[in-house]
């Protein structure tokens, strides 16, 4: 299994930045979240994990875009890094 992960963070209270935090989970993909306290905000670590088969990795690097995607355009998160190959 393979996997990437995001990793951004906001200046949210806790229970805003718990509402965010998603948990998929299906036969080919995996999308967990740990959320870290900062001194100010919160962080949170989207990781995608997914299946050996190339649609399952297209299904992650598709996910991985869109979360990404979504973060930027919500405009209170900051994209701290991704890991894993870029598409």
């Amino acid at each position: 299994m393979s996997d990437r992960a995001i990793t951004a963070h906001a200046l949210l209270p806790p229970a805003e930045a718990q509402a965010v935090l998603l948990t998929w989970v299906d036969d080919t993909l995996v999308v967990e979240t740990r959320i870290h306290p900062l001194p100010e905000g919160f962080q949170v670590r989207w990781r995608i994990r997914h299946g050996d088969s190339p649609d399952d990795a297209l299904l992650a690097a598709e996910t991985a875009r869109s979360l990404a995607l979504c973060l930027a355009r919500d405009g209170r998160w900051v994209v701290d890094g991704r890991d894993g190959p870029r598409p």
